[in-house]
């Protein structure tokens, strides 16, 4: 073999220390950053909010440039409302020719999905402008679904690929199917979300399915030409034109609870306390 001779030499125990590396969010945009860190350790968060906001898309020139992958199957959420629809409004386009997008057939609007195959897929409800929806669009395998506000509203074929999320707004070329309206609360996942699922993510935050969560922009910095990501993944997002404007704001949650009286004697003259509310109170001012 190759081996060496030691000529003098002699073997010690003492060795130079190796320090570990440094763990943490390399990313300056996160409130978290560590400028120590060498290795990102997903974990950057805290990006600049200013309340619930989105961006407003003039139909004209405006997008928002991402770079996102997603590999087979894929969900895809968020908020829109439109303005007009006369182009097949882009919502989301990828660089294989995919875009989500508003469809139009027999003068009404309708939530769709263009395919590089040619089809051209369409959901089941007509849409109204100046309306906010939430939509969905889930692949499991070939099968491609729609949801609208939690709804189902569609299932088609579509052929399962890699597909990388280039623009927002318009469609890939960046000339075409410009949106005019407003977009808002835009997730990926690399995982199909079954319609629960899908459900949970119009009122909640999406860390709740952290670990599949691709890239969650959130659309609340109300200032600057970025459009951060909350995933931890940190694919931002560049934005070309569109104005910051209000955003859908969720509605108030109702809660309904029951009180068992089996076996008690009193009555709730004392009051239950929920929230910081006197519910039951024999003063029904409290």
């Amino acid at each position: 073999g190759n081996n060496g001779s030691i000529n003098g030499a002699t073997w010690s125990g003492d060795a130079a220390p190796v320090e570990p590396p440094v763990y943490g969010c390399t990313d300056e945009y996160a409130g978290n950053y560590n400028p120590d860190a060498v290795a990102d350790d997903g974990s950057c968060t805290d990006y600049p909010q200013d309340g619930d906001r989105s961006l407003s898309f003039d139909g004209q020139d405006d997008f928002v440039g991402i770079n996102v992958n997603t590999e087979n199957d894929f969900s895809i959420s968020g908020w829109f409302t439109f303005e007009t629809a006369d182009d097949g409004n882009a919502i989301i386009a990828s660089g294989s020719n995919d875009f989500i997008r508003i469809d139009t057939y027999d003068n009404q609007k309708y939530f769709g999905y263009n395919s590089p195959t040619g089809a051209n897929h369409r959901g089941q409800t007509s849409l109204s402008e100046n309306t906010w929806y939430h939509f969905a669009v889930t692949r499991s395998g070939s099968d491609l679904s729609f949801y609208l506000n939690g709804d189902f509203d569609g299932s088609f074929y579509e052929p399962s690929t890699a597909l990388d999320w280039v623009k927002i707004g318009v469609h890939r070329n960046g000339t075409q199917h410009h949106f005019h309206g407003n977009i808002d609360d835009i997730t990926f996942w690399d995982t199909a979300l079954e319609q629960d699922q899908v459900q949970i993510t119009m009122f909640t935050d999406a860390s709740w399915q952290d670990d599949n969560l691709v890239a969650h922009y959130r659309f609340n910095a109300n200032d600057g030409g970025t459009l951060f990501d909350h995933s931890g993944n940190a694919n931002h997002g560049n934005i070309n034109g569109p104005n910051w404007d209000e955003g859908f704001v969720a509605p108030p949650t109702a809660v309904t609870f029951a009180v068992n009286m089996r076996g008690y004697d009193g009555d709730l003259s004392e009051g239950v306390f929920l929230a910081g509310g006197n519910i039951g109170s024999a003063d029904p001012e409290d």
